[in-house]
């Protein structure tokens, strides 16, 4: 039976949708030159948030430790390939000897906010090379505050860049500026004093986590939470008495703790959000002390973690590791691990 060939030239628009929304984010930005019509589907802010929420591909960024610029990374491919990517404001950076390393601050839906110079801060989507820069904050509760905790993060309908300041009493202020309402507002905040080591906050379950110490008292989990714009405390692990430090991290969507004293450390998560009996030592057979977990390897049990050289893949369930460094990658400064997407900062 034959078929004519007018009914060849059309596909339906439906099937077109379908096949677009499974392609890389790379091929749909070269996509948008087929046609007028192509162009406009993958504009739509409803295709935009299907392909986010559908999207699985995730990339690492390493910033590197002796200039300014950053290497991106598949890590659900078969073989890491290093793809260097440009920062905003990088050649002016590397220019002006101030010594200052561009450092990431984090991410969401596929965004990476960076600070490439002291005190200015970008969103940028590393695929599509969008850009925003964050306007500087229109006021200064603390004028002599220099110990301020920056963090990145969305909620359902708005992405937010935080900065926490800190007064010489027990006050607080946090800016928050909307990218959906480019504007900045403020909200007070008390009972924290201003932090030994400014660290980004680590994002997880819609909120900011930063380990912080309360006036007179100890160290806590205080996470600051996007849509609430407040915060709150979690309880840590009992076994975190025998540590006075930690970090916070990601790893599988958990959020996850790095305690430390001296050479001893020991890795947790905590598999259900809030709950304090949920949390369970991570064992990682290669040295734990020298390396900071990322994220899972290709969505398997097996851990991509990172030290000051390499880049390792650890089996959590059997001793040993594998090295899957790539030869042209520098020392590195900051790491954060993002999603692929469409999204727009602007």
């Amino acid at each position: 039976m034959s078929v004519s060939s007018e009914n060849n030239k059309t596909i339906p628009h439906e099937i077109i949708f379908e096949i677009l929304l499974r392609l890389p984010v790379k091929s749909l930005c070269r996509f948008k030159c087929v046609s007028s019509s192509w162009l406009a589907l993958i504009s739509d802010p409803q295709f935009v948030m299907l392909q986010l929420h559908r999207n699985k591909r995730r990339n690492l960024i390493l910033s590197n430790l002796s200039g300014n610029s950053a290497y991106n990374y598949s890590i659900d491919e078969e073989k890491l390939v290093s793809v260097e990517l440009d920062f905003p404001l990088e050649q002016d950076a590397n220019r002006d000897g101030s010594g200052y390393l561009a450092r990431i601050v984090g991410s969401c839906n596929g965004l990476v906010c960076t600070t490439p110079k002291p005190k200015i801060f970008f969103v940028l989507n590393p695929l599509t090379r969008e850009s925003k820069r964050i306007p500087d904050v229109p006021f200064e509760p603390f004028p002599r505050s220099s110990d301020d905790l920056y963090g990145f993060g969305c909620t359902a309908e708005d992405c937010k860049f935080i900065k926490v300041s800190f007064g010489l009493k027990p006050n607080m202020s946090v800016a928050i500026f909307s990218l959906r309402m480019n504007s900045w507002r403020r909200v007070l905040a008390s009972g924290y004093t201003r932090p030994l080591i400014n660290v980004p906050g680590t994002l997880t379950n819609g909120a900011l986590h930063w380990r912080l110490q309360k006036h007179g008292g100890d160290f806590v989990l205080a996470a600051f939470d996007l849509v609430e714009e407040r915060f709150k405390e979690f309880p840590l692990p009992d076994a975190s008495s025998s540590f006075r430090f930690f970090g916070t991290g990601v790893l599988g969507d958990c959020l996850c703790l790095q305690f430390f004293k001296g050479k001893m450390k020991e890795h947790w998560i905590m598999k259900e959000y809030g709950v304090k009996e949920s949390w369970t030592r991570v064992f990682i057979h290669q040295d734990p002390n020298n390396v900071w977990p990322l994220c899972l390897w290709k969505n398997s049990t097996k851990l991509l973690v990172i030290n000051r050289k390499n880049l390792l893949v650890c089996d959590c369930n059997n001793e040993g590791s594998e090295d899957v460094a790539v030869a042209d990658v520098p020392n590195w400064n900051s790491a954060c691990v993002y999603v692929e997407s469409l999204v727009s900062p602007n």
